[in-house]
C-alpha cells in the first residue's frame, strides 16, 4: 500500500526477476524516488551461519584476516551485488534519491566491525562453545554499496553497533511458539542475532 503513485522504474523497466524489483515512487508533482528491492541468494547459506559452523567444527583461522576472507569467498554473490548495483547507478551517478532494501542475506560491515569483535555481545543466543559470535567481517554486499556512495540509513543514525546492534535476524519469541524452532536451550542453540 502506497499514499504515493508507485510506478515500474523507467530506466530498469523489467522486473521479471524474483530477485530484483525497481520502483519509482512519485512523492510529489514531478518529484520521485526510486525504490530497489533486492533479495540475494548466498550459495552456502546466511553468513553468520557460516561464521557459526566454522566456530563449531573448530575451524576459526588464527589470522583474522584469512578467517574473513575463507568466510567471504564461501558466502559472496558478485553477480548478484552487481546486478543491483547496475541498476540503480544511473539515479546514483544523477544524483537521484535512490532506497536500497530488501533480503540480503548477509550481514552489513558496518555491523561486523572491528570494535565489535573486541566489545560486543555474543550473536548466538545459547553458545554452546567457548567462541563468541563476534569477527570483524568487511561484507561485500554492503560494502558494495557505501562504496558506490550509499548510506545505511540505521548506521547514520545509530553508528555504534556496540552500543545499538539493530537486531533484525532473529526476533525474540517463546520457546514453543508454533511454527519456529526453539529459540534457546538445548534444543534451540543455533539462534543468531545479527
Amino acid at each position: 500500500y502506497s499514499r504515493f503513485p508507485v510506478t515500474t522504474d523507467p530506466l530498469n523497466p523489467k522486473n521479471t526477476s524474483r530477485d530484483s524489483f525497481a520502483h519509482r515512487v512519485e512523492v510529489g508533482v514531478g518529484k520521485f524516488v526510486y525504490v530497489h528491492v533486492a533479495h540475494w541468494r548466498p550459495g552456502r547459506g546466511y553468513g553468520p551461519d557460516v561464521v557459526m559452523k566454522h566456530v563449531q567444527a573448530g575451524t576459526v583461522e588464527d589470522d583474522p584476516k584469512k578467517f574473513e576472507e575463507k568466510v567471504l569467498d564461501e558466502m559472496s554473490t558478485p553477480s548478484s551485488y552487481n546486478l543491483t548495483l547496475k541498476r540503480l547507478k544511473p539515479h546514483l551517478y544523477a544524483g537521484r534519491p535512490v532506497f536500497l532494501l530488501g533480503d540480503f542475506n548477509e550481514p552489513s560491515h558496518l555491523d561486523w566491525t572491528p570494535e565489535y569483535a573486541r566489545k560486543g555481545p555474543d550473536r548466538w543466543v545459547d553458545n554452546p562453545t567457548e567462541t563468541p559470535l563476534r569477527f570483524a567481517i568487511r561484507w561485500r554486499g554492503s560494502k558494495t554499496f557505501t562504496d558506490a556512495g550509499m548510506r545505511d540509513a540505521y548506521r547514520t543514525i545509530f553508528s555504534n553497533p556496540v552500543t545499538h546492534p539493530g537486531y533484525t535476524w532473529t526476533p525474540p519469541y517463546a520457546n514453543g511458539t508454533p511454527g519456529r524452532r526453539p529459540y534457546d536451550g538445548d534444543k534451540g542453540p543455533n539462534q543468531i542475532l545479527d
